[in-house]
């Protein structure tokens, strides 16, 4: 018996020996689950930064095919001046109006003849007919120029906003009265292409080889969650004096989103408050961490005599549109 009892012992393990073990697992777990959702985190970062290359690639596809032009949404007036374009850009949906021309999103879908009950996006010209741009054609954009619509969503795009669709599109920020928020999903049809399922804004207006900008002018990026149109682009704020400017937020919005004016995004934002990434048009992506405002709009020659010292940075980091014709950034369209 005092055999049989001896051998017992041996063979399992005591309370206080699985206690043990079971506190050793869960720091183990404790310390693998940060680094694994971390990992998980940089893969879906660098799906973002591939989703802008791709787009990068499908727009130069499409300046080669169009006499140098990243595209443009067209106009009912083939005439129309070059401003009173840009200041169209926003017509067809936005950056989705680039992609589809059949923007159903969530919203109840009746058929292509009806209009789709809910939040809808664009979905043809008055006037014109379904399906249709301004000017009668039929042909998105740039549909023919990416493989698949899910190169549109961010995978950390946590919320976006919808804005509703009539009215006047520059008075919709974060604080609008009628914005529905939304949880992006990536579209994998044209009539998921939406503006709350694309994750991205663009910079409508400029060329590949633009004679007014020194160099590689940016033309593609991580959006931000207000409304992402000419003066509301990364919430209007007014970078150079540090103060509320024209398009921006009332600071108690600001401030529930987390705003952090030193790079123009929120904790909300697809890589939160920490900066976004943009494609170039020579097709180089880079991660921007000083707001896009001050990076991409600054006026160079008009911060020569008010900050010399802000203006050599400029000149050093050589991305600004403005750096050559300070004016240049009034003939292109910031839409989301």
């Amino acid at each position: 018996m005092q055999d049989y009892r001896a051998r017992r012992r041996e063979g399992g393990f005591t309370l206080i020996e699985l206690l043990v073990v079971i506190a050793i697992i869960a720091l183990l777990i404790g310390i693998l689950l940060p680094a694994i959702g971390k990992a998980r985190d940089t893969a879906k970062a660098l799906k973002c930064q591939t989703n802008n290359r791709g787009i990068g690639t499908a727009m130069l596809l499409y300046a080669n095919d169009y006499k140098d032009w990243f595209p443009v949404i067209p106009s009912s007036n083939p005439n129309e001046s070059r401003a009173d374009l840009m200041s169209k850009q926003q017509s067809a949906g936005g950056v989705a109006g680039l992609f589809s021309l059949f923007q159903v999103g969530d919203a109840e879908f009746q058929g292509y003849d009806s209009p789709p009950v809910g939040d809808r996006g664009y979905i043809g010209a008055f006037g014109v007919g379904l399906r249709r741009y301004a000017n009668g054609s039929d042909q998105p954009l740039l549909a023919n120029y990416i493989e698949a619509f899910e190169v549109l969503t961010c995978p950390l795009d946590r919320e976006d906003s919808y804005f509703g669709w009539s009215g006047d599109i520059n008075t919709k920020r974060y604080n609008f009265s009628g914005r529905v928020s939304k949880v992006p999903t990536a579209p994998t049809s044209a009539e998921e292409v939406i503006s709350y399922n694309i994750s991205y804004l663009y910079f409508a207006g400029l060329r590949p080889n633009d004679a007014d900008v020194l160099t590689s002018p940016v033309i593609w990026g991580d959006e931000t969650n207000t409304n992402d149109v000419a003066t509301n682009a990364f919430y209007g704020y007014n970078w150079a004096e540090d103060e509320p400017g024209q398009g921006q937020e009332p600071q108690a919005v600001l401030d529930e989103l987390g705003f952090n004016p030193a790079t123009g995004y929120a904790k909300v934002d697809n890589h939160g408050d920490e900066g976004g990434y943009f494609v170039f048009s020579d097709g180089h992506v880079e991660f921007i961490t000083q707001n896009p405002q001050r990076t991409f709009f600054a006026d160079y020659k008009g911060l020569l005599q008010s900050n010399p010292a802000l203006a050599q940075e400029l000149k050093t980091e050589a991305k600004s549109i403005n750096l050559f014709n300070p004016d240049r950034s009034r003939l292109m369209r910031t839409i989301d």
